[in-house]
């Protein structure tokens, strides 16, 4: 974080000015005092909302290389798995080769441990990976637990199948591991235009809607509807391909549910007391998750996603009326009239000392407690 601390010594300044050329009874450089108070304060708050995304995006990117690394390593796993699976059909239980192929298979099962630790540590960070992840590494664990069974026990048939599982397993792994790699380079792409010192930011900028989630969703659910139609048409071969299909659209729908749940946050950090029915539609949009996961495309599953493709339309059309209206908003000077100005004066310092003291919040608040405490503020303020 960068010090804002000359920032607030000038806020501070003018403000006290402001209280001590009431006090004179010139209230039209008081007016101005308070004005540029006002203004620095606009600046402080985007200054910190830049620093905040900038944060982001640096956590963004570490995700994404370690993302990258993960899959560099799958597939030093899947080459390897490999090349024991001919190593293995070429060799002879009594062979004294065999025993090199079981410490091999053993060696294996230790690299794929610490590639599961970094992918459950990633998953925790990126929800959109969660889905398939527990799902495709519980795969892989029972594929080479019974590989390595089966190389002790000499059954090497048996050994070579439950190697071609896991082998399979991981380049699925791999295959979804690389799409989410992609749309999270995609996403983080979409996040650096909206720079602060842009006059027309092709990013979001602060409380506004993200521009592509309607046209997501739209993507998802004509997916959506061409694999229900398209059901029951697969025969047992085409039954591994649509199980990918359903783990990626079901990451899909996480994704745009987690954005909006980061706009959400956006919303209710700057003050926004309602959620305008977005928590209702993130529901809806975890049901869709659940029938995804569980392979489950239904009339009532369809008739929901145009519901939430609907009211995600009816939500951005709201908002850009209400920047619209924003914009409208008359700035013509208003006049006051001020009356008991020295009780006025002592009420004003007796607050601002409770509200100092009030602000005294421990720095390692949890997020949850921070907005808590924004919100409180925001209402405490109006």
């Amino acid at each position: 974080m960068e010090d804002t601390g000359p920032m607030e010594e000038n806020i501070q300044q003018e403000m006290e000015n402001s209280l001590e050329q009431l006090k004179s009874g010139s209230r039209k450089k008081a007016g101005e005092s308070q004005k540029n108070a006002g203004e620095q304060m606009k600046k402080m708050a985007q200054k910190l909302f830049d620093m905040q995304m900038e944060m982001q995006q640096e956590s963004n990117a570490e995700d994404i290389r370690v993302l990258r690394e993960i899959l560099e390593n799958l597939l030093i796993v899947s080459f390897d798995q490999e090349d024991l699976i001919s190593d293995l059909n070429s060799t002879n239980i009594v062979d004294p080769r065999y025993q090199d192929i079981i410490r091999q298979q053993f060696e294996i099962a230790d690299n794929m441990k610490i590639i599961e630790d970094s992918l459950y540590a990633l998953s925790k960070r990126q929800m959109m990976i969660q889905p398939f992840v527990n799902k495709e590494v519980d795969k892989i664990n029972e594929g080479i637990g019974e590989a390595n069974d089966y190389l002790q026990d000499r059954k090497k048939g048996n050994a070579s199948a439950s190697q071609q599982y896991v082998m399979t397993s991981v380049n699925n792994l791999a295959l979804l591991l690389s799409e989410a790699l992609e749309k999270m380079q995609q996403m983080q792409n979409m996040d650096m235009p909206g720079q602060s010192n842009c006059q027309n930011p092709g990013g979001s900028k602060p409380g506004s809607m993200p521009q592509n989630m309607g046209e997501l969703q739209k993507q998802l659910n004509q997916q959506m509807q061409q694999l229900k139609d398209g059901q029951g048409k697969q025969g047992q071969q085409g039954k591994k391909p649509v199980n990918e299909q359903f783990a990626r659209m079901a990451a899909q729908q996480e994704a745009i549910r987690r954005q909006m749940q980061e706009y959400l946050e956006q919303l209710k950090a700057m003050g926004e007391t309602g959620d305008a029915g977005l928590n209702k539609l993130m529901e809806e949009m975890e049901k869709t998750e659940l029938d995804l996961v569980n392979k489950r495309l239904t009339e009532e599953t369809m008739k929901r996603q145009e519901e939430i493709y609907t009211r995600l339309l009816k939500h951005e059309n709201a908002m850009r009326e209400r920047e619209k209206e924003e914009r409208r908003e008359s700035r013509e000077a208003k006049s006051y009239e001020l009356s008991n100005p020295n009780n006025f004066l002592e009420y004003k310092r007796i607050l601002s000392k409770e509200v100092e003291l009030l602000k005294t919040v421990p720095p390692d608040l949890k997020p949850y407690y921070k907005r808590k405490v924004n919100e409180y503020f925001y209402n405490f303020g109006n």
